[in-house]
Order: structure tokens, then C-alpha cells, then sequence
């Protein structure tokens, strides 16, 4: 009796799975499936849109390969998924780049079975930062910073001259903020839930949401180049001379010992630590932002830009300099392929380093680099990793995205 039940038991189940494995769901009516679908591939994903019924559920199936369907799709044989109630535009992330994945949808009404499978549709996720979109320019701002600052509205924030900053969600739209202030802002960094700018004349503004900033007292009237915040809120900013402040909560800011008079440009948390960048090679680094110590860059020049990725720190500056060090102590200077100024740097899938006429330099080691087509010949300033893609902002409104 006991045998007999659990063979039932085991019936059932295995109705269950083939149920869902077909795309079906219970009782109800099927659905008409999904049309006018689309997929455009990413950097390790794919978004893919379409036009639903009124009253559908969408079910989305997706595996390596060609020719996916809702029976299919879970064959193996081919690493397949399925996304249950999904809506136009869904993101599919966690892809390999270089793989052919396709995708098919269909739909259901009151939990019912699924209805016909859609038809195929294809991509190839590829590297993000070696093919850039130019988005329509953001007015005249002379945009100077960006910074990644979560999602939604204030996924992106960038600042610039007399006072501009502007929020993104997508690095193509931009809407312009309420900072307070008209001095020029030269930097902004975010740890998704304090995002501090700095400016001419001393000027740090604080900010939970990007949309509403507080100012706070730096300690000096001097032109602040460079901030940073860290995931654990830590914070330090830059500036002539040697300044160096920082604040564990972007109100209270505390002078620093930096060991330099040389001018600081711009400050970085890259690998769990701080590196401060300056005047004739100069780079700093520390762990507590109250010692400081100099790395020794055979460089003269002006160092601005600092990233860590592929176990390679990599600072960049003026006159396209470039160098690249495992360890902060041996640096090795790499040809950029540019003798343009090197004004910022990030690592997502690989090295985007940007500059001064359009710039843009990309690496998967940091030892080779290749110079990707910005269309665009103004300054860049800044660029920021986020989606597994990339956004630049630059003078006179300029903005890039490579997803």
C-alpha cells in the first residue's frame, strides 16, 4: 500500500514537471502569444522587449544556441532557462559573451497553460566599451564628473561647470537637478547611499537621493579637483598643495597629512584602498585616509586617472600616460596609442580609459590597448561602470553609453 502510494506520488510529480517543463501552469485558458518581439544583445546579458496581450502573464524561455522554444528550452543539453512573469523590456543577465543565445516567449490567463511558444529571436552577448552610442547632447553643461550611484532616476549622477548636476537612469537621458550652489563642480562619487560633490572654492555638497543636496564645511576656499566614497561610507577629497580632507559621513571633514605639496587632481577607492593622483607622477596611497604614502611612478607629469582590474593597477594622466602596476611599488609605462590627455578611468569587463578630442582606450589585460571610436571629438572628463556596460560625460553635454 505504502509502495503504491509513493508510485503515485511520483506520478504526479512527474506530470507536474513535464506540465511545467511545456510552459503550462493549471487551470485557466491559454493565451496568445506575445508579438513584435526583440532582443538586443549586452555585455553579458540581453533585453529583450515585446507586445503583450491585456490580461497576459509572460512566461520568458531562453538557452544557448539557436531555435529555443517552451518544450525545449530545459532539454539538458543546452543550460536553459525560464522567467515567469516577465515585462517589456526584461534584462537577461549572467550570459557569456561569444555565445549565441536565443529566446522564446508565451503567455497564459488566469494561471492557465501556456499558449504557443513565440518565434525564436537570437543575440550574442558581447565585451561592453568597444562600440559607443553618442546620446543627444545635454545642453551646454561641461560636464567633469560621473559616478554610478545605484538604480532607478539617480542611477547615474554627473556635475560640472557653475553649479550643474544632472541624474540618469540610463546614461542617454539626462535630467537636470537643483544643486544650490554656481560654483563649478569638479567631482562627484557615490556609494549608492551618500553621494558627495566638490567644487571651486571649497564647495562639498551632500546628497541621499541626488535630487536634494546639503552643503558641507571642506575647511578651506581652495578649488577641491577630486572625491571619492567608499562602500563602507569612508570618504576623502583632493585638492592644491597637498589638501587632503576626510569624513566618515560627508558633514564632519577632517583635515589630512598628505606628505606632498604638489596638487592633487583626483582621488580613488580602487581595491580597498585610496590612491590620491597629482602634479609630476605624484600618487598616494592609504588604507585609514589619515597615513599617507607615496608611490613612486617614474612619471613628470600630471596623473589623474587611477582603476584596478585583471590584478593590474592602472593610472593614466597628460600627454596620454599611461602606466600599470601589480603592486603599487613596480610600475610599467605601456603605450596608450594617444598623446592626448588621460582624464578618467574604469574597469568593468575590461580597462575604458577616456581623454581630451573623443578619446576612448580600452583593455582586457591593461598591457595591450586599443583606441575604440568615440564619434565625437570633444573632451571627455569622466566615465562610470554600471549594467555591465559604461557611460561617459564630457564637455559641452557630451554623453556616451556602451552596453
Amino acid at each position: 500500500m505504502l509502495a503504491r502510494k509513493f508510485a503515485a506520488l511520483a506520478a504526479g510529480f512527474m506530470m507536474l514537471a513535464a506540465a511545467l517543463l511545456a510552459g503550462c501552469g493549471g487551470k485557466g485558458e491559454s493565451a496568445v502569444s506575445p508579438t513584435n518581439i526583440s532582443v538586443a544583445a549586452g555585455d553579458g546579458r540581453a533585453t529583450v522587449t515585446f507586445t503583450a496581450a491585456a490580461g497576459t502573464e509572460v512566461w520568458l524561455f531562453y538557452a544557448e544556441g539557436a531555435g529555443v522554444t517552451p518544450q525545449n528550452w530545459n532539454d539538458g543539453t543546452r543550460g536553459g532557462r525560464a522567467l515567469v512573469a516577465v515585462t517589456s523590456p526584461t534584462v537577461v543577465s549572467g550570459l557569456t559573451n561569444g555565445k549565441l543565445y536565443s529566446f522564446s516567449l508565451n503567455a497564459r490567463t488566469d494561471g492557465g497553460p501556456g499558449g504557443a511558444g513565440s518565434v525564436a529571436v537570437s543575440a550574442t552577448p558581447r565585451l561592453a566599451g568597444n562600440a559607443w552610442a553618442l546620446g543627444a547632447a545635454a545642453g551646454t553643461i561641461d560636464f567633469r564628473s560621473i559616478s554610478a550611484a545605484g538604480a532607478g532616476a539617480f542611477a547615474l549622477v554627473a556635475v560640472g561647470g557653475g553649479g550643474a548636476i544632472s541624474t540618469s537612469d540610463d546614461g542617454k537621458v539626462w535630467a537636470a537637478r537643483t544643486s544650490g550652489v554656481t560654483k563649478n563642480l569638479n567631482a562627484v562619487s557615490t556609494n549608492g547611499t551618500t553621494t558627495i560633490a566638490v567644487g571651486d572654492d571649497g564647495t562639498i555638497l551632500r546628497s541621499t537621493d541626488p535630487a536634494t543636496w546639503t552643503a558641507a564645511t571642506s575647511g578651506t576656499t581652495s578649488k577641491l579637483n577630486g572625491v571619492t566614497v567608499a562602500p563602507s561610507g569612508a570618504m576623502a577629497a583632493v585638492g592644491p598643495t597637498g589638501f587632503i580632507v576626510s569624513s566618515a559621513d560627508g558633514t564632519t571633514w577632517t583635515p589630512r597629512t598628505s606628505g606632498t605639496t604638489e596638487d592633487l587632481l583626483a582621488v580613488h577607492f580602487v581595491n580597498n584602498q585610496f590612491l590620491a593622483l597629482g602634479n609630476k607622477g605624484t600618487v598616494l596611497q592609504s588604507t585609514d585616509l589619515t597615513t599617507w604614502t607615496a608611490k613612486s611612478v617614474p612619471s613628470a607629469g600630471a596623473l589623474r586617472a587611477a582603476t584596478f582590474g585583471s590584478a593590474l593597477y592602472a593610472v593614466a594622466g597628460n600627454g596620454g600616460e599611461l602606466y600599470t602596476s601589480a603592486d603599487l611599488a613596480t610600475w610599467a609605462k605601456v603605450s596608450s596609442g594617444t598623446t592626448a590627455n588621460l582624464n578618467a578611468a574604469i574597469y568593468g569587463g575590461q580597462f575604458v580609459v577616456v581623454g581630451d578630442t573623443g578619446t576612448v582606450l580600452t583593455s582586457a589585460d591593461g598591457k595591450s590597448w586599443a583606441i575604440a571610436p568615440s564619434g565625437t571629438t570633444e573632451s571627455l572628463r569622466a566615465v562610470a561602470a554600471r549594467l555591465a556596460g559604461y557611460a561617459i560625460v564630457g564637455a559641452n553635454g557630451v554623453n556616451l553609453t556602451s552596453f
